[in-house]
């Protein structure tokens, strides 16, 4: 199984870098390690990159919100909303502010590694949820 650490350590990569030939080499890069390590996880890693969770015509979206993210943060971190909030706004990226609330909180055991495959299948079934609670 293709780790999902290896996919966010390109995005990453793809992030610091404004090269698009570089950016194509690192994505290649990473599609080439897939295809010799675990083929089937080919399809999942390319709609990750994508940012979708299917083709264009199923018309599949995650369909969650920036205010759901961040009372998501709050909750797991056990930091306040309001903090969280302000700490985005100043920021500019959610991200940063999650990465940043976890790096002060302390875990009692290690959780386990996540894989590409099993972050797709989360998203998907986000998507398909559905109701107001």
């Amino acid at each position: 199984r293709v780790p999902y650490l290896a996919v966010a350590r390109t995005f990453q990569k793809i992030e610091e870098d404004s090269g698009r030939l570089r950016n194509i080499e690192t994505l290649s890069n990473l599609f080439r390690s897939v295809l010799l390590l675990s083929p089937d996880d080919l399809l999942c890693c390319v709609y990750l990159c994508l940012n979708q969770l299917g083709p264009a015509y199923q018309g599949a979206e995650l369909g969650v919100g920036e205010t759901v993210l961040m009372k998501a943060v709050a909750q797991a971190t056990g930091r306040q909303l309001d903090k969280i909030k302000a700490e985005a706004q100043e920021r500019g990226d959610l991200g940063l502010v999650a990465e940043s609330s976890r790096s002060n909180q302390r875990t009692m055991f290690q959780p386990a590694s996540l894989t590409a495959a099993g972050v797709f299948r989360k998203f998907k079934e986000i998507a398909s949820m559905s109701g107001n609670a």
